[in-house]
């Protein structure tokens, strides 16, 4: 991927149609909600694990 050029304020996406920017643009939103879909659930089945966890412990099991 070609990088930001300073001195002559260009990037990547200068060399690219708009359809084609558009197509990239579509495929990077995509990403980032699977992204954030993922770390939803990973934050969701970690609090679960710590409510079955302390419930275990309060009615009478280990921690262990």
């Amino acid at each position: 991927m070609m990088k930001f050029d300073f001195k002559n304020k260009k990037g990547w996406w200068d060399n690219m149609t708009p359809k084609e920017l558009t197509q990239k643009t579509v495929k990077d939103i995509i990403k980032r909600r699977k992204k954030a879909e993922n770390e939803i659930k990973a934050y969701q089945s970690d609090q679960t694990a710590k409510k079955m966890r302390n419930w275990s412990v309060r009615v009478g099991g280990s921690r262990w």
